[in-house]
């Protein structure tokens, strides 16, 4: 509590953002003009992330980092600022900075009433069904707005240069290449992993067998990290994706694979929503045999890191076998949950708009 530290005093000026550097301290010094501002975990002595609410009600989120991320934190603003213009599924980036006598580097960005998915998922009531299939619904239709406006080669030339001066270079082929390479390594290091002979065989056989026939891809941005603490249900606009950090440029077909192996031992129901509004109902067989290479692949390196901490290993074991028996060895490139629903995507926004959350509490 009594931790001196810098901080950023944010001073809204007939709609403009003025920044200035200030000592203080982050729990006893609000910033100036601030009805309200306080760290999101009161609990701990963390002052990473602040809620900031001004005299004329506009509330934002602002994040400290270490110095060192600055030129992340630049590059995460950038792309932030073009997927809210091209989408408006990310939080509206505000403003970025350096304070130079903290060593910090920060990120602010509009606050986005919702609940988070985890709200969903730990809930104590039960709930139907579709309320799952829906939050998948919502999550697959915002990841195919996002892949579809950040795949090169299928943008006008303005609009590559754009996307190209937004990613820093990080559109390069050669991704593709060097995913096949980390895989090849991995599957040279899993065969020497302490993992049970049962995974073993069939995982990495299957992933050997299939990573010189995995085509290469167009190319788009992802996420990196949507769990469920990132993902926000919304009053207005259905999804908004926090946290982009962890952004890298590859294939769609890795971040729907990542999303089944997160959201696998939580919800089929989700999964399915997901599945059917991600690719309108247009999915092939050559669309499931990617996933399931991608799945297995990811799996593997899971298993990999995980199997030095016995407490993980287990559960990832656990979610081993169970994506083992949902694709039969991976004998199948369908898994056996999967069922898919008629999808209209006009009127399945009509039926189900985005869910009704409350208004942050006033806080004097």
């Amino acid at each position: 509590m009594g931790q001196r530290c810098s901080c950023i005093i944010i001073d809204i000026v007939y709609g403009e953002m003025n920044q200035n550097i200030n000592q203080g301290n982050l729990r006893e010094e609000i910033f100036s003009q601030a009805v309200a501002a306080f760290p999101l975990d009161q609990t701990t002595d963390d002052t990473s992330h602040f809620y900031l609410r001004f005299h004329n009600g506009s509330e934002y989120l602002i994040k400290f980092k270490t110095v060192n991320h600055y030129e992340n934190i630049q590059k995460t603003f950038h792309v932030m600022k073009f997927l809210d213009q091209m989408t408006g599924c990310v939080p509206e980036p505000v403003l970025y900075g350096l304070d130079q006598s903290s060593h910090r580097a920060y990120l602010m960005t509009r606050w986005v009433h919702g609940e988070t998915l985890s709200s969903l998922f730990n809930s104590k009531d039960r709930l139907e069904r579709h309320y799952y299939y829906i939050s998948g619904a919502h999550l697959g239709l915002a990841l195919r707005k996002i892949h579809s406006m950040t795949t090169l080669g299928k943008r006008s030339q303005a609009d590559t240069r754009k996307l190209h001066s937004v990613l820093s270079g990080h559109h390069s082929p050669i991704i593709s290449f060097q995913y096949k390479k980390d895989i090849s390594v991995c599957i040279r290091q899993y065969m020497f992993a302490k993992i049970s002979n049962c995974i073993k065989v069939d995982l990495a056989s299957f992933v050997e067998q299939g990573l010189d026939t995995m085509p290469d891809q167009s190319l788009c941005l992802l996420h990196g990290n949507l769990q469920t603490q990132n993902i926000l249900r919304t009053s207005f606009d259905g999804i908004k994706l926090t946290d982009l950090d962890s952004w890298e440029y590859g294939d769609p077909y890795l971040e729907i694979a990542r999303v089944i192996l997160d959201f696998r031992l939580r919800s089929k129901d989700f999964l399915t929503g997901l599945i059917d509004v991600y690719y309108s109902n247009e999915q092939s067989g050559r669309s499931f045999m990617l996933l399931s290479l991608y799945i297995a692949s990811e799996l593997m390196k899971r298993l990999i890191l995980a199997s030095s901490d016995q407490s993980s290993y287990q559960q990832t074991v656990h979610l081993a076998k169970t994506i083992l028996n949902d694709y039969d060895n991976f004998k199948r490139p369908l898994p056996r949950w999967y069922k898919s629903l008629p999808f209209d995507e006009l009127k399945w926004m009509e039926a189900f708009p985005p869910c009704s959350v409350k208004a942050r509490e006033n806080i004097s």
